[in-house]
């Protein structure tokens, strides 16, 4: 949205895009406890609606408002334009939820493309490997 902020729908779909840009880059992801991953056919993965999605729920609700209030903090200008950008950049993951509980178009072909561009290098811990990266894409963000 900083790139664009006379043309709002542009910059909210460039935020979209460079959602999927950083997933095909290695980077550290937290884990899901309600998440069930399925190797041989990764379209088939489960999210359970339970206690444990809870915890991930508030898990997830915790990193989005930090990486909100973070974007706000870090990028001058219009506060509420950095904060649409950010949700823009974030909506990717909410509509991964989405397809879980419709398996439907078009959210089938968005989860497709989701997997097939998302990096294959997991990082599994907190590491410099997994948080260089982010900063230095921070700071890019910041400059441009």
């Amino acid at each position: 949205m900083k790139l664009m902020p006379y043309h709002p729908a542009i910059g909210l779909s460039l935020a979209f895009a460079s959602h999927f840009v950083l997933d095909a880059l290695p980077h550290w992801d937290y884990h899901l406890d309600s998440y069930e991953y399925n190797k041989k056919d990764p379209l088939k993965s489960v999210i359970h609606l339970n206690k444990k999605f809870l915890g991930d729920l508030a898990k997830m609700g915790l990193d989005g408002t930090f990486g909100l209030i973070l974007a706000i903090i870090l990028f001058s200008g219009n506060w509420f334009l950095i904060a649409l950008g950010a949700i823009g950049a974030m909506f990717p993951d909410f509509l991964q939820f989405v397809y879980l509980q419709t398996r439907r178009e078009p959210f089938l072909y968005l989860q497709r493309f989701h997997l097939w561009i998302h990096t294959k290098h997991e990082i599994k811990k907190i590491s410099f490997a997994g948080i260089i990266p982010q900063i230095v894409i921070i700071i890019l963000a910041g400059i441009i």
